[in-house]
């Protein structure tokens, strides 16, 4: 899975802040514009293979992927696609696959929470 590096992620945090995460473009008027030329626009960064580190998914980690669906890893399967499925379902019912590089990031330990709650999943601790 491809993470932006630390400098990267700053950049993108000021970007957002700066223009939140809807647009902002004012090439119409005055090209090119600040929210074009941004080194943290999401756009520029995925030209930028700089920006991006290789990071492997662990087995038991909830993700999201960029079609906005939440699965705990599994394994890769043999396809080379990513095996994900609700949490404590690890069977080939509720599983489905995605491409690695459709996996967008690891859940936040709040989105991690809500997406067990969701799923009527309660932690053996």
């Amino acid at each position: 899975m491809k993470v932006l590096i630390d400098e990267a992620q700053a950049e993108r945090d000021a970007f957002h802040s700066c223009y939140g995460f809807f647009g902002g473009c004012n090439c119409h008027s005055m090209p090119p514009c600040g929210f074009c030329t941004h080194p943290g626009n999401p756009t520029n960064q995925e030209e930028d293979e700089s920006c991006w580190r290789e990071e492997p998914l662990q087995a038991g980690r909830i993700y999201l992927s960029n079609f906005g669906w939440f699965g705990e890893f599994s394994r890769i399967g043999g396809t080379g696609m990513a095996i994900f499925h609700p949490p404590g379902e690890p069977d080939m019912q509720s599983s489905w696959a995605a491409d690695l590089d459709k996996i967008e990031r690891e859940a936040t330990p709040e989105e991690a929470k809500a997406y067990k709650e969701e799923c009527n999943y309660v932690d053996k601790e």
